[in-house]
């Protein structure tokens, strides 16, 4: 008999860590190819991976609640034959895809023991067809129930599979700017962090590439501690989706220069076309609703006025405006594990009933918590459908690195004035404010406003737009 050890694979979203949430096998569990065996978080989703082979579990490797990064060894399961393969051949998902994994992610290598032993293989980390579980689509095995016992979900530090110098594994940065760093020659042990969240940043780099002094960390910690007022009710730990999330806001609503403009806009038509939309053939078993015209009038504004779809790349000291190559319209849901912002991919490319597809099943999976981390990339601009909470409007935080994102208000029913000719009388209509939030380096106040009204635009005379 072998053993073999399951390395904590990159789910697909190029980050470097995760942290166990639930083990679904204990010690002794038979288990089977595909067989779900535990739920990891990245800081994009929780994910449950699969096991790659048939065998019995040896044991956990790594307790609920701890971070490791990509790479590590959670999992031991004893596989049946002497000579077993060195990586399980995972049955595809429909649609398979590849998994990338990092160089840096080496797997551990096979230890022969000396006395006669059960030999410990690792699964290989080479790029394969994705296991179920990971693809947009793929099958869904059945949850196993939690048998593991709970333990306290604290951050570890434990070695990780791979090696890496102690000081490297201090140093806490994005790949990106670890990339950057390596290009010019910058040691990220020697450089000073400056981020929110003590994390070293792209200008804490240039800085030291270019000799300047280090600016005054901006840490809030630093900066105020707020007084705990008697006995907390709950301590919720920051990790995963929820850490990412707070990341994300703090980063972008102090370095893009945040300008919201709003209008009221008469949706009765709108609202007609929903209820028309659901007894077509083409939208059976698919969810229309006012969210699914506003995403087409928001692809629409991006097509017409493309430095809607920018963003502001900095690079060693210079500016420019990437005008994005395709559009993905991000969606924020607030679901059963955080808020997440699922993507629409190449929106250009789909109609209306497309649009209307894809947009039922996103919300669908980020409410219940499965949205896979390929589902959050490749956004370009971005709705929150505030009215679904009971909202009119609000002043929505841009996506990091989006130009423009659009808050759809709750559709209330209210007196307005209609034309009917060269007069006007007032009626009861439905109205909903929209209120779209831009960069104001990529977006000046012209545009913002011509691109607003043309998302106001399709939504007042939706038939005259398709």
């Amino acid at each position: 008999m072998a053993t073999k050890k399951f390395l904590l694979p990159d789910v697909g979203e190029g980050l470097t860590e995760a942290e166990i949430l639930t083990w679904h096998v204990k010690p002794g569990d038979t288990v089977k190819v595909n067989d779900v065996i535990v739920e990891i978080e990245t800081a994009k989703a929780s994910v449950e991976l699969p096991c790659p082979f048939d065998g019995t579990v040896v044991g956990l490797l790594v307790p609920e609640g701890q971070v490791v990064p990509v790479g590590t060894a959670i999992i031991e399961v004893e596989v049946g034959g002497a000579e077993a393969p060195a990586d399980a051949a995972p049955v595809d998902a429909t649609p398979a895809a590849p998994v990338v994994t990092p160089a840096a992610a080496t797997p551990a290598p096979t230890s022969t023991p000396a006395a006669p032993a059960p030999a410990t293989e690792v699964v290989s980390e080479k790029r394969e067809p994705v296991l179920v579980g990971y693809g947009v689509e793929g099958a869904r095995t059945a949850r196993r129930a939690k048998t593991a016992g709970a333990t306290s979900r604290t951050r570890s530090e434990s070695t990780p599979a791979q090696t890496r110098s102690a000081g490297e594994a201090l140093v806490k940065t994005k790949p990106p700017v670890r990339l950057l760093a390596k290009e010019r020659g910058i040691d990220l042990r020697t450089v000073t962090a400056t981020g929110p969240h003590g994390d070293i940043t792209r200008d804490d780099v240039m800085r030291a590439a270019s000799g300047a002094p280090t600016a005054a960390p901006t840490s809030a910690r630093a900066a105020f501690t707020p007084a705990i007022v008697g006995t907390p009710k709950e301590r919720i730990p920051v990790r995963g989706v929820i850490r990412s999330m707070a990341e994300a806001m703090v980063a972008s609503k102090f370095t893009a220069p945040h300008v919201t403009c709003w209008v009221e806009v008469d949706v009765t038509a709108a609202t007609a076309m929903v209820q028309m939309l659901r007894n077509q053939p083409e939208y059976a078993g698919t969810r229309v609703t006012m969210l699914t015209l506003a995403a087409a009038g928001v692809l629409k504004a991006a097509q017409q006025y493309p430095r809607l779809n920018s963003a502001w790349i900095e690079n060693a000291g210079a500016a420019e405006i990437i005008v994005q190559g395709h559009i993905g319209i991000g969606i924020a849901v607030a679901g059963s594990k955080g808020l997440t912002v699922p993507v629409i991919a190449k929106a250009e490319l789909l109609d209306l009933p497309g649009i209307a597809q894809a947009l039922s099943g996103l919300v669908e999976r980020a409410r219940n918590g499965s949205t896979p981390p390929a589902e959050m990339m490749g956004g370009t601009i971005s709705i929150t459908n505030i009215g679904a909470l009971g909202m009119d409007g609000g002043t929505p935080i841009l996506v990091p690195g989006q130009a423009a994102i659009l808050a759809l208000g709750r559709t209330v029913r209210k007196p307005w004035a209609v034309k009917h000719g060269d007069s006007e009388r007032l009626e009861i209509r439905d109205i909903a404010t929209l209120a779209l939030s831009f960069d104001h380096r990529l977006v000046d106040g012209e545009l913002g406003s011509n691109g607003l009204r043309a998302i106001a635009d399709y939504l007042t005379n939706p038939s005259e737009q398709l």
